[in-house]
């Protein structure tokens, strides 16, 4: 099965405050960089949700799902597909396409179903060569390890916004995050 997925809406990022981020930098007294700090701050959050393949905001999701593989796609001539960027908390709507171009939006509970861990199951899905997904997804609670994960990767773009000299100092971000986000991580690459 190819899929293309794509985000097609996004909730700004307010897991962490601007005070919050100041008071964990050091950097209380300085002004006049609040913008710059917003952005950080999303881009760190955007950087988290992609490590450990979660929706931390609620992000409107599209997944395009086509040519199917019947002996590795195919459980007992049904259609299961896990939607990526979960927790998956509702779908919007499921579209199917024939090979003429024709488009039927199916209906749930009938045509498609979402069971647990935001797997899509559809019962008949050789009546249409691709499946397009719009859903909303999630994560309903944000741990420690996560808020602290987002505060140390903005601390770092923070701090060195500027040009960087590679080679002088040894970094442990990367181990610090694998150690906080270990347990929350759905995905196992990057």
């Amino acid at each position: 099965m190819r899929i293309d997925h794509t985000v097609t809406a996004v909730t700004p990022a307010n897991i962490i405050s601007r005070a919050d981020f100041r008071t964990y930098a050091r950097a209380v007294n300085i002004t006049g960089e609040d913008d710059l700090i917003d952005r950080q701050l999303e881009a760190s959050t955007r950087y988290v949700e992609t490590y450990i393949g979660q929706s931390l905001n609620e992000n409107r999701m599209q997944a395009i799902l086509w040519d199917f593989d019947d002996d590795r796609d195919m459980d007992a001539g049904e259609l299961r597909y896990v939607l990526p960027m979960g927790p998956v908390s509702s779908i919007t709507s499921v579209v199917g396409q024939d090979l003429e171009g024709a488009n039927t939006t199916l209906t749930a509970d009938t045509d498609y179903y979402l069971l647990t861990g935001g797997r899509l199951r559809i019962p008949s899905p050789t009546a249409y060569s691709t499946y397009t997904v719009d859903y909303v997804a999630q994560l309903s609670y944000v741990t420690e390890n996560i808020k602290e994960a987002i505060l140390k990767i903005c601390a770092e773009l923070y701090q060195n916004r500027g040009i960087s000299v590679t080679g002088t100092i040894v970094s442990n971000l990367k181990a610090d995050l694998n150690s906080l986000l270990a347990k929350e991580r759905t995905k196992l690459f990057l």
